[in-house]
């Protein structure tokens, strides 16, 4: 569902025809750079909404700043 709110697209169950198309439209960096945006949001919403959790939002973090577009 992260990938699907990244490109804009309402959130479904699969990675279908309109998820591949708006991928196709995009530059590989362009994608990754929004769904960063995404995954940044959704993990810093888990620990806004359950304080418990703000323990785990720098290793969520430093996760996904991991991602990278490979060459």
């Amino acid at each position: 569902k992260n990938v699907h709110q990244s490109l804009g697209i309402t959130p479904g169950d699969i990675i279908g025809n309109q998820t591949l198309d708006r991928i196709g439209n995009m530059s590989e960096e362009d994608f990754l750079n929004s769904f960063k945006g995404t995954l940044n949001n959704y993990y810093k919403g888990i620990a806004k909404d359950d304080p418990s959790q703000r323990t785990h939002e720098d290793g969520w973090l430093n996760r996904w700043l991991q991602y990278r577009v490979l060459r």
